[in-house]
């Protein structure tokens, strides 16, 4: 663990939860009630941080900390609510993915509940568990005296894994846990949108969101500190922490090491090509959104042609969690919240602050990838107002042909097609 000393504890299961871990050679389940419904969480040996689980063990109580570089993937029973504390995982129970699940009585954890007009958000409506900030879990066991030589005996089977060390009895707590009552209430994205510049904000988040700075280590001096540095010294900041890949415990003080280190150096602008542009990049998965610091990347025709929004446009791919690619569905698995989530997505728009990106276009190749083009809208331009300049597609009623001749445009270095052919 980076910080032994701290740990904050989110969300919690009922307390007279049950639960049963499985693992194999490739991924780990966890399966518990809350709720009165029924769920599981799994994930990858090889999305662990130190390839370990951290093993404590207090009186009765086994505690099992869990570092993991992306969020666990959760799924839900579509069989009826468990009314007692023993799970038996059967072969043939019928499993729903989720994005969220709600820990406030009458908040609903089925996917687009906020109506298809609401623009996809980087974080979660309040009232529900958020999955994609969690990439740290602390999980407890207390097996009742039956079940506690089978406990036992799955630890045994778990160290020949090396998943915990194979002599477990003299493992003393070392994380001392603090909850989230006990601390200030850390600012939230909307607040931080009122307060900071689109910029300053996009850079923040995706330190936020790529779990580099946590929310509850930025303070209101934090955020003054932020207000008062020239924009570009704070956004050449934020690039700095951004690429170093490493998690920063004690954000306002790595901000202050960078600038004493280099001062006013830190706003310098990269030299930008002709042919190129400081393009966004937004990774949307089931649980979050990551958002990208601007790349040097060579332009087409239409970013080319709105040089002057250029700052606008952004690439949007969609991705599982853990990066992998979206999958078709499975056989007996329910993957219909993903889907709905990248349909809300490319109907409502993806909203970061004060902008709201919109569906815009995609090319052959983006769509193999399953990505596209978003645009921000402004007063006087839209992403209606650009497809048009681009021309009319009305007659390719087929998707792969329509994204092939909006790639042919994006490409072209002639004028826009005004009228589409089928040839």
């Amino acid at each position: 663990m980076k910080n032994p000393k701290t740990f904050v504890e989110e969300w919690c299961t009922d307390d007279s939860v049950a639960m049963i871990i499985q693992y194999d050679r490739r991924q780990i389940q966890f399966f518990f009630n809350s709720s009165r419904e029924k769920y599981k969480l799994e994930f990858s040996f090889k999305d662990m941080t130190n390839g370990e689980l951290l093993m404590e063990r207090d009186g009765p109580s086994t505690y099992f900390t869990i570092q993991l570089k992306f969020p666990a993937r959760f799924w839900r029973s579509n069989q009826s609510a468990v009314h007692d504390t023993k799970l038996v995982a059967t072969v043939g129970n019928q499993w729903e993915r989720i994005l969220t699940i709600p820990v406030r009585a009458g908040s609903s954890s089925s996917a687009g509940s906020s109506g298809r007009k609401a623009p996809v958000n980087l974080h979660p409506d309040t009232g529900k568990a958020r999955l994609g900030m969690w990439t740290t879990y602390r999980i407890k066991f207390a097996p009742e005296r039956r079940a506690q030589k089978l406990f036992e005996e799955m630890l045994v089977e778990a160290s020949e894994y090396n998943l915990v060390p194979r002599d477990t009895r003299l493992l003393l707590p070392i994380l001392s846990v603090v909850r989230p009552s006990s601390l200030p209430t850390p600012r939230l994205h909307n607040d931080r949108a009122q307060i900071l510049s689109f910029e300053v904000l996009y850079m923040l988040e995706s330190l936020i969101l790529s779990y580099q700075f946590g929310e509850y280590n930025l303070d209101d001096e934090f955020y003054e500190t932020i207000k008062e540095l020239d924009p570009q010294i704070a956004i050449g900041i934020f690039d700095i922490l951004w690429a170093s890949k490493q998690r920063a415990w004690e954000p306002l003080q790595a901000i202050k090491r960078i600038f004493n280190e280099m001062g006013v150096k830190v706003r310098h602008r990269r030299r930008i090509p002709e042919h190129c542009a400081m393009i966004r990049k937004i990774l949307v998965t089931p649980t979050t959104v990551y958002v990208q610091p601007p790349s040097i990347e060579t332009t087409n025709r239409v970013v080319r042609h709105y040089r002057e929004h250029a700052d606008r446009f952004v690439r949007v791919q969609f991705l599982d969690d853990g990066m992998s690619k979206v999958s078709a569905s499975h056989q007996k698995t329910g993957s219909d919240a993903i889907y709905k989530r990248i349909y809300k997505a490319l109907q409502s728009g993806i909203q970061i602050g004060t902008r709201r990106y919109d569906f815009l276009a995609f090319s052959s190749s983006q769509l193999r990838d399953h990505g596209c083009w978003f645009f921000a809208p402004t007063k006087d331009l839209s992403a209606n107002k650009i497809r048009n300049w681009m021309g009319s597609f009305r007659k390719e009623k087929i998707v792969a042909k329509h994204a092939v001749r909006m790639g042919q445009v994006k490409r072209s270095f002639k004028a826009p097609i005004l009228v589409n052919t089928s040839g």
